[in-house]
């Protein structure tokens, strides 16, 4: 009798305890996670380990801390949910309701699983956070040095063999996470659940830096560029030696079915001296061909032939003045025809290994199109806008992200026409560099004239960067109008 009566007790309080479900929520997952708490807690976490709770200690330095825990939690949550609604049913003498069991059952799991997971990721990453800050670069460092080749002729060497699609990692942030995570995974310290889904997914600067020297290098067939220092020469020197085969694997990588010629003369300079004596040199020029042209309108009957020159120096002028107004800015680098390619360094100027890479893409794609004998070379929009949006396209190849590139709106009027201009043609196009091509191209696609009468609209989407989205958006509205006629 006294038995049933306390059966009886206890059914009454679970019953009346049930009725208030954030309590019983609260209690429910308290339990089910004092279980998973009670299987963990016989795991003993490394000495140096941040201890916090034995549950996260299990989870970060058992190698099956998260499957134990999750098997652990999802036996909990199935007990107790079958227990409650068992308890249920019998003070409403009613049978188990399986259909409402499987709902309850879900609910629980859902919630439970997302306040859990919320909870443990907090705590896991603060933990791993404390532990990075603590970790030992230089012992990593110098194992990797050990065995990396890193002397410029090696690398030309591992390139050369290589061939197209290189291997390559950039930036020292990057780097360091990914030497850092396959450390762990090496030593094996940590659990799967910490190395395959924590450490990936956790913010790059929360890992410390590694400062490689030399910040070139190959490591297990390989290339990495961690840093660029510009006021090192020897650094400069060096990717003079092997930015011509990195750029020549990556644009093979993209275009498979052409054979890409590796460039001869390519020169990384610290960029204040350089654009300053650049500057000077085409000011000396346009004051010669000013001269020049003074000279011409002195003549009381100049010859057609002085004439003829008098355009020639005009166009000539306007194009220093271009080329001074590019320097002037942020330029990161120019092809010098006919085989020549100059990359600039000043601060953080191409001194970021990925945007050096992008730059040296980008004037390789310029060397490859030039071609010998070309007269009417390409409009400004059209090449730096082709060249461009190649350039997205092989650093993409190469599982790098490039959003955006050097010139946005140049590539969005490019992609517009790709929608009515075959890509066969623009490839063709890109290997021969002539400018009336790309005008038929134009005027075949959206009618006669089409380019003649934007070509100063093309122009100046280069030139009046403030303007230059007002300018595409121009171009692109009137390409949509002969689209739709």
């Amino acid at each position: 009798m006294a038995i049933k009566t306390a059966k009886e007790s206890f059914l009454k309080r679970v019953g009346n305890f049930s009725r208030k479900p954030l309590i019983f929520l609260l209690a429910f997952y308290v339990l089910a996670y004092l279980l998973s708490y009670f299987f963990l807690n016989v795991i003993k976490a490394p000495a140096d380990a941040e201890q916090t709770t034995p549950i996260v200690d299990g989870l970060m330095y058992f190698r099956s801390g998260m499957n134990i825990f999750l098997l652990v939690f999802l036996v909990s949550v199935i007990a107790l949910t079958f227990y409650f609604e068992k308890v249920r049913s019998a003070k409403k003498n009613t049978e188990l309701s399986f259909f409402r069991f499987a709902i309850k059952l879900f609910f629980n799991l859902i919630i439970g699983f997302g306040i859990i997971s919320f909870y443990l990721n907090y705590a896991i990453d603060s933990s791993l956070e404390k532990k990075m800050s603590k970790y030992d670069t230089d012992s990593l460092k110098i194992s990797i040095e050990e065995n990396s080749e890193t002397k410029p002729e090696e690398i030309v060497s591992f390139l050369k063999k290589t061939g197209s699609c290189v291997p390559l990692m950039l930036g020292s942030q990057e780097v360091s996470k990914k030497f850092i995570i396959a450390d762990y995974k090496e030593k094996e310290e940590l659990s799967e659940y910490a190395i395959n889904i924590v450490l990936p997914n956790m913010e790059i600067d929360k890992f410390p830096e590694i400062n490689f020297d030399p910040p070139a290098f190959v490591y297990q067939d390989k290339l990495y560029i961690t840093s660029i220092d510009y006021q090192d020469q020897s650094e400069l020197d060096a990717l003079d030696q092997i930015s011509p085969l990195i750029a020549q694997s990556l644009v093979s990588c993209y275009f498979s079915n052409k054979n890409i010629p590796l460039i001869a003369n390519l020169k990384n300079h610290q960029s204040k001296e350089y654009t300053e004596s650049e500057i000077k040199r085409h000011e000396e020029k346009i004051v010669e061909y000013n001269l020049k042209i003074n000279q011409i309108d002195k003549k009381s009957n100049p010859s057609q032939i002085d004439l003829k020159n008098k355009v020639i120096l005009t166009e000539n002028i306007a194009s220093r003045k271009r080329s001074i107004r590019t320097l002037d800015g942020k330029m990161l680098g120019y092809f010098n025809k006919p085989s020549r390619i100059n990359l600039m360094h000043q601060g953080k100027q191409n001194s970021n290994p990925p945007r050096y890479i992008v730059t040296l893409i980008h004037e390789y794609v310029h060397f490859i199109a030039y071609k010998k004998g070309v007269t009417k070379f390409l409009q400004r929009a059209m090449s730096d806008g082709i060249t461009d949006y190649y350039t997205v396209k092989i650093i993409e190849k190469s599982g790098r992200v490039y959003k955006g590139g050097s010139y946005p709106q140049p590539i969005r009027v490019i992609t517009e026409m790709m929608k009515d201009i075959p890509e066969e043609k623009i490839l063709d196009f890109v290997f021969e560099a002539n400018q009336e091509k790309i005008e038929g191209f134009v005027d075949d696609a959206y009618g006669a004239n089409f380019y003649e009468k934007h070509r100063e609209i093309f122009e100046s989407i280069i030139y009046d960067r403030d303007n230059a989205k007002e300018h595409a958006d121009s171009i692109i509205k009137d390409i949509e109008a002969a689209r739709a006629k």
